[in-house]
């Protein structure tokens, strides 16, 4: 689908035309005949109603209490006035730049709608001589009910054929609006935010509104073309939450919010610091629990909120509304790592304030954050500043039970501690704020006062113009993940003795930065959006790392909490590539959570009651969360995502080390478990079979032999039997001491091997495709334009019915089509992409990637680049609508692998390299950098010619497009396209 909005939606009053002088000048005649009073205000809040309902608000307003009759009568007559009106209406009534508007979208094949409560619509438009403009006319004869009820839009959504997700109201009207989210649309105001609060974004006027904005994000404008730099430049209440997601600064271990520093009534807003890892639990209740249900929850926690900044300057407390306010910007600085807030106000005696902050999570010191605020000032004033910190903030997922204060130190004056339990889970964490306020470049005494809960810091000073007050606050923060109980305090004391000062952590920060962007940077030239995405998206993969062997990654990373904190499958397929392709030592972090929690994934194998190691499917700890568990626990190839992972970490490295001591016992202990799940199959002439699964698509559950999950467990029971062989020669003492302590024998790895050989594996002959399972092909026929694309539909569809759909959430047999390309023809690749992918509504934001891969490698180059596009701008234009709760990190991953694996066509196969290089159009030139086996090369790609480079280890051979070639140190070969 080329744009996410394919139906425009307007009012009429107020957006296309001008009417509203026309309905006042009706109503104020009618109100002056009975001698109703019809203040300005009551007009404006009739903008949008219908006639009958408008009524109703005048009689209410002037205590009148009128038969439905009379009230009729009276709103016939109001119309009649207003009718006799529309002699006078003309061009010069036009909204300006609404129609070039409207052409300008038919031009791009979207459609167009008016939808008014007034039943003289038809006329005004004919009138206009506008009718043939729009494709549906819903209007007041249309509807029973006017807004702010949803039925005027959702019938125009209904005579489009157009899923109300993909429909955008431009409204000028309270009413309008309330009914426009009601229908589930997105929604722009045409007029001011005070006028219209609720609307998610706001224009004056159609000068304001870019069109390709509006049908790519459903926003009027696109981010500043600033590849490095993601900028918010209009304040909007309804879009500080997504600010706080897209701009938290992470290291892995921990994750703070980009909320604002103050609290501004109006203005929702999440501060949170996480501490990955750090938990607590909640109950589950089931009617009826069976065996391998979970017993409890767990979700992270917001653990400190340390950033809450109040500023006073002569008393007057500075918040969003500030009738000061001059001009505020904030944007993400991805060159060094450091989130910027910069701004301007006025005080009541005329003295100008400048603030700018910032903020970091280190990616050098993966313990430590810090803030810095500075306020500047032009003339005399006394200024205040506190910062506060609270022991026990507001946790999305647990109401008021979250984190419990144990004890405050507040007995030196440039530091205050912290020691912090979970209510629930009882971990610990503890954390040194460290304080510094200069003024003229002298320290500043702080003041620090205990609440309960909360730690006020307040400095308070006289300035003088041109003077500054500078204050900063580096936070370290240990837990007991990561460091014994007893050792927490010490460790934190020695954090704090080798603390840098402000100025070089951020230098060191930048520094991090730097080297990563010099090594690894991808650089399109082409369109500016498409490359602040690919830079969002290796800056946000990057910075959720935790590198330290006891976390992973999550699905927001430590950007929000929508997923809980949970790790999924999605780790090891969609974040592990980027990282094994450029720092291949930083997986094995990764991997070493996977064995830390080995032990919980054994515990869940007997619940189930199988054998072997069952990896939870979303889980922090290692326990299951997952209570829907007919699309989680039997999603069993996140098994052989694990030791996928493995396999290709050691590939990259050469460790074997690591696979004897660790990685091979996770590979053996995940393919028991598929080995014990599956069967051979008499009916299937005595095939293995892997029965009632869910695979990638999770639309369809409890399907037999989903083939992604059935190429998949082959592969792992061939790996396993690899690897126990291989270790029997090369490590003999690790195989013994391993293979006797989990009791494995030779019969049982000679029955990998056998189910590997004879693994069903679906294939049609009749179509040529390998079909997603055994029922799909049968399964119901979807009209796929009355479903919604790149939304989950699952809330909209009861289970038993979607299960019957021949409908697919996101890529399934098209992820298997990428990971196993070698095993299949071109032909059988095109035909099974083109059957599966027109039946896929994308629901997942790790499917565009996926086909945007695939897509290329078939030569659908407009489908790659479009795909490509999902994926890259899926945050930047929160396409899914729930950025607010954190950013997406495998489709991050995902837009790595669409840019690399897809355009750049690598593959890393048993065959070895290969590179097929496919520039999209849109393009002029793309450039990027990747790590093979322990050499580095650059491949630059234009429209003439492609160029790989050879940067730094061991000689390389490998394939371009189809000719094997040789690279040496410092060398370079190049392919005329």
């Amino acid at each position: 689908m080329k744009h996410h909005i394919r139906a425009l939606l307007f009012d009429l009053d107020g957006v296309v035309v001008t009417t509203d002088r026309l309905h006042h000048a009706g109503w104020k005649r009618l109100c002056d005949e009975l001698g109703w009073d019809f203040p300005s205000a009551l007009g404006d809040s009739l903008r949008g109603v219908g006639r009958i309902d408008a009524m109703q608000l005048i009689t209410s307003h002037n205590g009148q209490e009128l038969e439905a009759a009379q009230v009729e009568e009276l709103a016939n007559r109001k119309n009649e006035y207003y009718r006799a009106s529309l002699d006078e209406i003309g061009d010069g009534d036009l909204i300006p730049g609404a129609l070039d508007f409207i052409d300008q979208a038919k031009a791009e094949g979207v459609a167009c709608a008016i939808c008014s409560s007034s039943k003289n619509a038809e006329d005004i438009l004919a009138k206009l001589g506008l009718t043939d403009k729009f494709d549906v006319v819903i209007s007041g004869n249309h509807i029973t009910r006017s807004k702010p009820d949803p039925e005027v839009f959702v019938k125009a959504a209904e005579a489009l054929g157009v899923p109300a997700f993909h429909c955008l109201v431009l409204e000028d009207a309270v009413a309008g609006v309330e009914g426009a989210l009601a229908a589930g649309m997105k929604c722009i105001g045409i007029g001011s935010e005070k006028e219209l609060p609720m609307a998610p974004d706001v224009a004056r006027d159609f000068s304001e509104i870019d069109l390709g904005a509006v049908l790519d994000s459903g926003r009027c404008s696109r981010p500043e073309p600033d590849g490095w730099r993601l900028v918010e430049n209009a304040l909007r209440s309804k879009r500080m939450l997504y600010w706080e997601s897209a701009f938290a600064v992470t290291n892995g271990m921990l994750g703070v919010r980009g909320n604002l520093e103050e609290h501004t009534e109006g203005f929702p807003s999440y501060p949170a610091t996480q501490i990955n890892g750090i938990v607590g639990y909640m109950p589950y209740q089931f009617m009826w629990a069976f065996p391998g249900y979970p017993e409890r929850g767990h979700r992270v926690m917001n653990c400190v909120e340390w950033t809450h900044l109040e500023l006073a300057v002569d008393g007057e407390r500075f918040d969003l509304k500030h009738p000061g306010l001059k001009s505020h910007r904030r944007w993400l600085d991805m060159r060094e790592g450091v989130l910027h807030r910069e701004f301007v106000f006025s005080t009541c005696k005329d003295i100008e304030v400048k603030v700018k902050t910032r903020r970091l999570a280190s990616m050098v010191n993966r313990h430590l954050a810090a803030i810095e605020y500075a306020v500047e000032v032009s003339g005399d004033c006394q200024v205040v500043l506190v910062n506060r910190i609270d022991a026990a903030p507001q946790s999305r997922h647990y109401g008021e039970k979250g984190m419990e204060p144990i004890d405050w130190d507040t007995s030196q004056a440039d530091r205050i501690c912290l020691q912090q339990c979970s209510h629930t889970s009882g971990q610990r964490v503890d954390s040194l704020f460290n304080l510094s306020a200069l003024r003229r470049d002298a320290p500043l005494a702080t003041a620090v006062t205990i609440e309960g809960s909360v730690a006020s810091v307040r400095m308070e000073t006289a300035l003088s113009a041109g003077e500054s007050l500078v204050y900063g606050n580096r936070a370290l923060f240990v837990s007991d993940l990561e460091t014994a109980v007893e050792q927490m305090q010490s460790r934190l004391e020695s954090l704090w003795q080798d603390l840098p000062s402000l100025s070089k952590t951020f230098d060191q920060q930048a520094a991090f930065w730097k080297n990563y962007w010099d090594r690894f940077d991808a650089v399109i030239e082409g369109d500016s959006l498409d490359q602040l995405g690919v830079r969002l998206s290796l800056f946000h993969n990057r910075q959720s790392s935790p590198d330290d062997g006891v976390r992973s990654v999550s699905a927001n990373g430590q950007t929000g909490d929508n997923y809980g904190g949970h790790v999924f499958w999605d780790t090891e397929m969609y974040i592990v590539p980027p990282i094994l392709y450029s720092e291949p030592e930083a997986v094995r972090p990764l991997l070493d959570y996977r064995y830390s929690i080995l032990d919980k994934a054994r515990e869940q194998a007997r619940r189930m009651q199988g054998k072997g190691a069952l990896y939870s499917w979303n889980s922090i700890t290692g326990e299951e969360c997952a209570h829907v568990y007919e699309a989680s626990t039997a999603e069993y190839h996140l098994q052989s995502a694990v030791a996928w992972a493995i396999d290709r970490y050691v590939d990259a490295t050469g460790d074997k080390a690591y696979l004897h001591a660790k990685g091979a016992e996770m590979i053996f202990e995940t393919a028991r478990f598929l080995r014990d799940r599956g069967c051979f199959s008499e009916h299937k002439d005595n095939r293995f079979v892997i029965n009632v699964v869910c695979g990638p698509n999770e639309y369809s559950c409890g399907v037999d032999n989903n083939a992604y999950t059935n190429y998949l467990a082959q592969w792992h029971f061939r790996t396993a039997a690899k690897v126990a062989a291989a270790m029997q020669t090369e490590a003999p003492e690790a195989w013994q001491e391993l293979s006797q302590r989990i009791g494995l024998s030779d019969g049982e790895v000679n029955g990998w091997t056998e189910a590997a050989e004879r693994m069903y594996l679906p294939w049609d002959e009749k179509l040529g495709i390998i079909p997603q399972d055994d029922n799909f092909l049968g399964r119901d026929p979807v009209d796929m334009s009355k479903i919604p694309l790149h939304t989950d539909v699952r809330s909209l569809v009861h289970p038993l019915n979607l299960w019957r759909m021949q409908l697919i959430k996101q890529a399934d047999t098209v992820l298997l089509l990428f990971l196993f390309r070698h095993l299949f023809d071109a032909e059988t690749v095109r035909k099974t992409y083109q059957f599966h992918e027109p039946k896929t509504n994308h629901g997942s934001s790790l499917s565009a990637c996926m086909h945007a891969i695939v897509a290329s490698d078939i030569g659908e180059d407009e489908a790659a680049y479009n795909f490509f596009r999902e994926s890259a701008l899926m945050d930047i234009n929160d396409l899914k609508g729930n950025t607010d709760g954190g950013v997406h990190s495998a489709c991050l991953g995902g837009t790595w692998m669409a840019l690399v694996n897809g355009f750049g066509g690598m593959r890393d196969t048993p065959e070895g390299l290969s590179l097929n290089p496919r520039l999209p159009k849109a393009w002029q030139s793309l450039a990027f950098s990747f790590t093979y086996r322990g050499t580095v090369l650059r491949v630059e790609m234009t429209t003439k010619v492609t160029t790989v480079r050879h940067l730094e280890g061991p000689e390389l051979s490998l394939t371009l497009s189809g000719e094997g070639v040789v690279l040496q140190s410092a060398g370079e070969v190049s392919l005329i396209s």
